[in-house]
């Protein structure tokens, strides 16, 4: 891959008149002109013109214009063929003329126009100059058939609407004198730069009164060409080549335009000299040169291989263009610094400039005009609310740092590779990174800026995260692992922290697979959080160095494993353990399995949400090889009876009917039914009469006090008045089997003439 960069040098000639003879345009003392008010200036228009309505007039052999209104301003013009004046080559131009005003306030102005045909056929009353405007003011009204050029202006520029004041050849005379100044047309590189060239030639005079009331007058107006000789031989003003290669580039081209004007041609010979690295520049084009064209494009290189510049350092020299003007004495040199740097200083601050919701691959969308690691190990910093979309695959050839802060969100779907460390959150800013797929590896990973005023978090929900060096979790940083798969790839040493956790700093996995190599270091009050029994985890040496918990969140059906495939050491942690979503029955639980044990966690545990310790649940730790510490959930009596029956998860549900049977799990439970059957519905209560009692008989279960019997007794079953009060419950006289007992209870129906009983089953 080549680079090429572009300079021009300029060669500023003096000039000097030659002997031809000057070539009269104009030549009017008003002694014998005419004056027509007919309007605009047309093309093929004779004598001076004004508008209809004008206050110019011939007085005394000479041009006068009084009056203060609009009339009074507007031009008088004058124009004049170029055929047929013998013009060849005339590239000057000398306008002279007397001139007057009697008021101080007033100004005169005069307008040199070129006007050359454009390929729109032009008629002889086609248009040139407007001459009811005001203010100094001559508007082009040629419209389509004339390109139009300021001949009295540096090249022919108009700087606003053609034909304002300010733009005219003479601008703003005041008092009264002679005027004389000579136009070089020679220097024109936007316009043609010799008379011939055009067709016709627009003189237009006029004023600006400025509400006063005067007289001006113009007298004595000539127009000459001259043709002025330009020799090479005066000042030279260089410009600096600066070129820049990219790896893996070891070659890259640069050119400089050299311009110049002469009658004849110029010989150049190019030498580079002062080299910071020898050898590294060459000039490509063979000296000496015969330039025959005014721009010459000269071409150079450096090669790396001879210059052996690194990223970010640049080789500098000099070149020096001697030069010799054909067929005169004139000579003269000029001497350019070059310079190129190879790749780009590392650690540059590449901010990331374009629209929210932006594609980071795309060059126009950093300030440096060029993404993070393509040209150079740039900093690339992603602030103020940005946010950035990693759509396709990217890989740099440099290794770039990235800052994600002040709000900003880089979201992660596809491959981002090359990258060196990456920070979430800095400066006392937070920031955001979700990435839903493909590749992303980097150095060191650090989430979180303990100043910041919220969170940053980096959420890895699908690809892969690997980060090469350390994962670094200060306070108020959260990585989270919902799914995909991250390593911490740092290698094994006595000394190496693959993970490291600042107080406050969590590590929350949930789903997806989690691998590191190395050790996890952490401060009192970091955690590492497991949610749920959905993910992969797999840590590598827990040694003693980590002084926060180990959060254990049960789901439904328990909690995934914290597998340590080497030996570890216990005896600073704490397990907490949560099991408020866990519906499941019994269970042997494993939280940890590691190798050796060099330290226990002996009683550093706290279980919340499951019931009683040693009756609900207990915490079983082997210590001999394997290492596991493992949650045994006893389960109720309920738990216990559905699992005999094969029931889990919804399908055990207490107030899940199974069998269709129309008794809920729980009230099967409560009265001795079997779930998985229909026909089997337990002890179904009964009830009768007994003199002036409403006696209801159920089964009560023995030794389960969670659960609850309730008898209700009510009169309405529309307007329900259920009451527990009135229901007496008998003595017990025995026992139907050994887990169930008989319970009578009845209500006294003096006064009732109807009433009816029901029984609420509840566990606690």
């Amino acid at each position: 891959m080549r680079k090429n960069a572009r300079c021009t040098i300029g060669l500023l000639a003096a000039l000097s008149i030659s002997a031809l003879a000057e070539v009269v345009l104009l030549d009017e003392d008003f002694s014998s002109a005419s004056l027509a008010k007919s309007g605009n200036l047309l093309r093929d228009s004779t004598g001076w013109v004004v508008r209809t309505v004008s206050n110019w007039e011939l007085a005394g052999e000479a041009l006068t214009g009084t009056g203060q209104a609009a009339a009074g301003e507007g031009a008088c013009a004058h124009i004049i063929p170029v055929a047929g004046l013998g013009l060849s080559s005339e590239n000057s131009l000398t306008l002279s003329f007397d001139y007057a005003t009697t008021n101080e306030g007033e100004t005169v102005y005069v307008h040199i126009w070129g006007c050359k045909e454009n390929g729109t056929p032009s008629s002889a009353t086609t248009a040139t100059m407007n001459t009811g405007a005001s203010n100094g003011n001559v508007w082009d009204q040629s419209n389509a058939p004339f390109d139009m050029y300021n001949l009295g202006k540096d090249n022919s520029a108009f700087t606003g609407t053609t034909g304002i004041a300010s733009d005219a050849a003479v601008s703003g005379l005041t008092g009264s004198g002679s005027y004389t100044n000579t136009f070089d047309l020679s220097t024109f590189t936007t316009a043609p730069s010799s008379l011939d060239q055009y067709d016709y030639i627009a003189i237009g005079l006029t004023r600006n009164q400025a509400n006063a009331s005067g007289l001006t007058s113009f007298d004595n107006i000539k127009l000459t060409a001259e043709k002025v000789a330009v020799v090479a031989s005066a000042v030279v003003i260089p410009e600096e080549l600066v070129m820049d290669m990219v790896s893996p580039a070891t070659v890259a081209t640069g050119a400089v335009d050299f311009v110049y004007n002469s009658d004849t041609n110029l010989e150049v010979t190019i030498t580079v000299s002062d080299q910071s690295h020898p050898g590294a520049f060459v000039a490509l084009d063979i000296t000496p040169l015969t330039l025959t064209n005014p721009v010459t494009s000269l071409q150079f290189e450096i090669d790396n291989a001879r210059a052996g510049l690194a990223n970010g350092e640049s080789a500098t020299g000099l070149v020096t263009f001697a030069w010799t003007e054909l067929g005169s004495a004139a000579n003269g040199q000029i001497i350019m610094p070059i310079s190129s740097m190879y790749g780009f200083a590392p650690g540059q601050t590449n901010l990331f400039t374009g629209a929210v919701d932006s594609e980071w691959d795309n060059a126009a969308n950093w300030d440096l005009a060029r993404v993070p690691g393509a040209l150079g190990a740039d900093l690339a910093m992603i602030d103020s609310a940005s946010v950035v979309n990693v759509s396709s695959n990217y890989s740099g050839i440099y290794a770039w740092e990235t800052v994600v802060k002040g709000g900003a969100l880089l979201n992660i779907a596809a491959d981002l590779i090359g990258g060196a460390d990456t920070m979430v959150g800095s400066d006392g800013d937070y920031g955001f990174v979700y990435q839903t797929a493909g590749d992303n590896e980097v150095e060191t990973l650090t989430v979180g800026d303990a100043a910041a005023l919220s969170n940053s978090v980096y959420t890895l929900s699908g690809g892969t995260l690997t980060t090469l060096g350390e994962l670094v979790i200060n306070s108020g940083g959260v990585m989270k692992v919902t799914g995909g798969s991250m390593e911490v790839a740092t290698a094994v040493s006595s000394t190496a922290r693959g993970v490291a956790l600042a107080s406050g700093g969590v590590l929350e996995i949930s789903g997806g697979t989690y691998q590191d190599t190395s050790r996890i270091w952490g401060e009192s009050g970091c955690t590492v959080r497991i949610i749920g029994d959905a993910a992969d985890i797999t840590v590598h040496q827990l040694f003693g160095r980590y002084y926060g918990s180990f959060d254990f969140i049960l789901n439904e059906t328990g909690v995934s494993t914290l597998k340590n495939n080497s030996w570890g050491s216990l005896g600073t942690v704490t397990f907490n353990i949560d099991g408020a979503a866990y519906t499941g029955g019994p269970k042997d639980i494993v939280l940890y399995s590691g190798g050796s044990n060099n330290g226990s966690l002996g009683s550093d545990y706290a279980v919340t949400n499951l019931g009683v310790e040693g009756v609900d649940w207990e915490i079983i730790e082997t210590t001999n090889t394997p290492h596991t510490i493992t949650l045994k959930i006893l389960g109720s009596g309920y738990a216990t009876w559905a699992s005999g029956y094969g029931l889990t998860d919804a399908d055990a549900a207490e107030d899940f009917d199974y069998d269709g049977d129309l008794f809920d799990n729980l009230t099967e439970y409560a009265l001795g039914g079997n779930p998985t059957n229909d026909a089997d519905r337990g002890y179904v209560p009964t009830y009768g009469i007994a003199g002036e009692y409403f006696e209801y008989v159920y089964a009560r279960r023995l030794g389960d006090s969670n659960l609850v019997y309730t008898a209700e007794f009510g009169t309405d079953l529309v307007n329900t008045n259920w009451d527990s009060s009135v229901v007496s419950e008998l003595p017990i006289t025995g026992s139907l089997t050994n887990d169930f007992e008989s319970v009578t209870n009845r209500v006294d129906m003096t006064g009732k003439d109807v009433g009816f009983m029901q029984l609420l089953i509840e566990s606690l």
